[in-house]
């Protein structure tokens, strides 16, 4: 429920999902996905678009092995075809179809190493990959619940995928080359102990990019995109990480997080979390309790430290049982004039499923570490 004055969000009336994967087992094996997913939107604002989006894809991954004889190499591909239905209340149906592939070719070398006195195995991977991804104008098809991915920070796995569109409102155009490197030194003694070091930049072969802005097809882009890089050690249920984004054109470092996390399990954890993109800074801080073996409590702020100013708090509860589990979530959200409230029940049947998965995935967007499947 919105309220004060909040903006109100689409709605999924009905949701129906199928999926399907076949794989062969092996080094080089192979993976087919199919899915099948049909959402009917809804909104309270009266004007917007409302419809029903089908959306269906193929997806088949090949690890092919080594280009020579030696153990050096490593090549694997992936194929995708996508087609998307709208059929609107308000507008002309749109339909959509994108397709694309993949190319992957890393040399993964391994040896052994000490650090800091103990025994490990330390393995570094340089990567080339090269992505396709049809061109599509797509301005006319309107976004129910498809973010920008790089609205945010910028990610090492998100430039190994090119996926800069969160949802399927959105494909974006590929013709790029990334070049990438990860270095992961394992514990041979402590199986959770590690510390992984990624680097990865992006070149686009294509100055113009599928917008999600309203009413426009493509925006322009550089040739390249920033360097993200990151250093993540992780000891037993400590983890500790440093995650930079860097921009070559200007030599300056443009954003940056720096976090720790204490996790025995997902019921009982606690995050710290620094974030500077370069205009605010922000602390986060969120953790969970369990008070026995059915009841657990969890919460996080997100506070400005630029301006002082508390922009988002969450507290909660759940209590789960052999057949049924229940959350409330109560949010606190900073607006233009104010703040907005609202408190969310979700009730979940194991095995079947859940009344209301928008209150799941506002929980784990704001508390990135509590990943409790209720089901």
């Amino acid at each position: 429920q919105v309220v004060n004055d909040g903006t109100p969000d689409y709605e999924k009336k009905l949701e129906t999902s199928m999926f399907l994967r076949s794989s062969s087992m092996g080094k080089f094996g192979s993976k087919l996905d199919l899915s099948f997913i049909s959402t009917n939107f809804n909104h309270k604002t009266t004007g917007k678009e409302t419809g029903i989006r089908t959306h269906g894809e193929v997806n088949f991954n090949k690890k092919l092995g080594h280009l020579w004889p030696i153990d050096i190499s490593r090549l694997s591909t992936d194929t995708k075809l996508s087609l998307s239905h709208y059929a609107l209340d308000n507008k002309t149906n749109e339909t959509r179809m994108v397709g694309g592939f993949d190319i992957d070719l890393s040399f993964p070398f391994n040896s052994e190493t000490t650090l800091f006195g103990s025994e490990t195995t330390n393995q570094i991977v340089p990567m080339i990959s090269y992505d396709y991804t049809s061109k599509q104008k797509q301005a006319s098809i309107p976004i129910f619940d498809t973010s920008d991915g790089i609205d945010g920070y910028l990610e090492y796995k998100t430039l190994l995928s090119g996926e800069r569109y969160k949802g399927i409102d959105r494909f974006v155009n590929e013709n790029d080359i990334t070049l990438s490197l990860e270095s992961i030194y394992k514990d041979n003694l402590g199986e959770n102990n590690e510390l992984k070091f990624k680097l990865a930049q992006r070149y686009y072969g294509d100055d113009e990019v599928v917008s999600d802005t309203e009413n426009i097809d493509f925006e322009t882009r550089t040739k390249y995109s920033d360097i993200a890089a990151s250093v993540e050690l992780s000891i037993n249920d400590f983890e500790t990480y440093a995650k930079l984004q860097y921009d070559p054109k200007n030599f300056s470092l443009v954003k940056h997080r720096i976090g720790f996390n204490y996790k025995p399990h997902p019921r009982k954890f606690i995050s710290l979390t620094h974030k500077d993109d370069g205009i605010d800074s922000n602390l986060l801080i969120s953790g969970a309790y369990p008070l026995n073996n059915k009841i657990h409590i969890f919460g996080g702020i997100d506070k400005s430290l630029t301006s002082g100013k508390m922009n988002e708090e969450t507290t909660g509860i759940a209590y789960e049982s052999c057949c049924w589990a229940v959350r409330l979530a109560h949010f606190k959200t900073s607006d233009d004039v104010g703040y907005d409230y609202g408190t969310s029940l979700e009730l979940v049947f194991k095995e079947l499923g859940t009344t209301d998965t928008y209150v799941r995935d506002k929980i784990e967007k704001r508390l990135p570490e509590y990943r409790v499947n209720l089901d």
